[in-house]
């Protein structure tokens, strides 16, 4: 097999290639999967001594998902001992440490929000939206959609990082398989999706004072009707405090000065 050609194998719902750690990373093949192995790829050589100019070769499967945006990656990695056959590397030497994959995926720039489990649209109790019928929808309800709606742009093993417009590609940060799962076992494990997601505590009412801010917003005062008419309240009710500390307040004492007068004087009559 040449050093450095890609091969490529297609068939219905699946797409191998065989290519190199080099070929990934100057990303030689436009709008394809790349898998950069980083720090797994450094304990490789080292454990089984290959020197850090040579490239090791990646089997790559992209299999087709269903209502999906994104394939299922699956892959191994060789190396040629002494110019001989490939032999498999074993990747469980790369456990605990991460590899970065890049998936196209065609999405516009005001969407990467709702494709993103860590951004504020699911998150923070503050971020705002709203539905078709124009309601509000909770961050419960839209991480429920995106679930829904399969709006995940990373394997269930993964986290999204970033999203490269240039080259329209999704990145993620996933764990190291360390085997090959057969075709009929791939499934979408909705557990490990949800750990994408920050851990918020349930939200409960009193936090929605955090927004206070968002009440004194100009587009949110001229619609909320209610604060005019309780503004309009208190206005009056300080116009007439102000007015009764100026002009009644003095009527009134007198009125009490006099009532305990005319009391005694009642009390003094009674006794003679």
């Amino acid at each position: 097999m040449e050093r450095g050609k890609v091969y490529r194998f297609a068939e219905q719902g699946l797409l191998m290639s065989f290519t190199t750690t080099n070929s990934e990373k100057e990303k030689k093949i436009k709008n394809d999967t790349t898998i950069i192995l980083g720090q797994c790829e450094d304990k490789l050589k080292e454990f089984y001594n290959i020197t850090k100019e040579n490239p090791l070769y990646i089997l790559k499967m992209e299999i087709e998902q269903k209502f999906l945006n994104i394939p299922k990656i699956e892959y191994d990695v060789y190396y040629p001992f002494n110019n001989s056959k490939m032999e498999n590397l074993n990747l469980s030497i790369c456990v605990n440490t991460k590899i970065e994959i890049s998936i196209p995926v065609n999405i516009s720039e005001d969407e990467i929000e709702i494709y993103n489990p860590k951004s504020d649209y699911y998150n923070d109790i503050c971020s705002r939206t709203t539905s078709d019928n124009g309601t509000d929808i909770t961050p419960k309800d839209r991480r429920e959609q995106f679930f829904c709606k399969n709006m995940s742009l990373c394997e269930d093993n993964c986290e999204f990082k970033d999203y490269d417009y240039d080259n329209r590609n999704a990145i993620c940060e996933c764990g190291v398989k360390t085997f090959i799962s057969f075709i009929d076992e791939i499934k979408v494990d909705k557990n490990n999706l949800m750990k994408n997601f920050k851990e918020v505590k349930k939200f409960i009412n009193i936090k929605i004072v955090k927004c206070y801010k968002m009440v004194f917003e100009k587009e949110n005062l001229i619609k909320n009707y209610g604060f005019f008419i309780l503004m309009s309240i208190l206005i009056i009710s300080i116009i007439c405090k102000i007015l009764f500390f100026l002009k009644y307040y003095q009527i009134l004492i007198f009125e009490i000065k006099e009532i305990i007068k005319a009391k005694r004087n009642f009390t003094q009559n009674e006794k003679i």
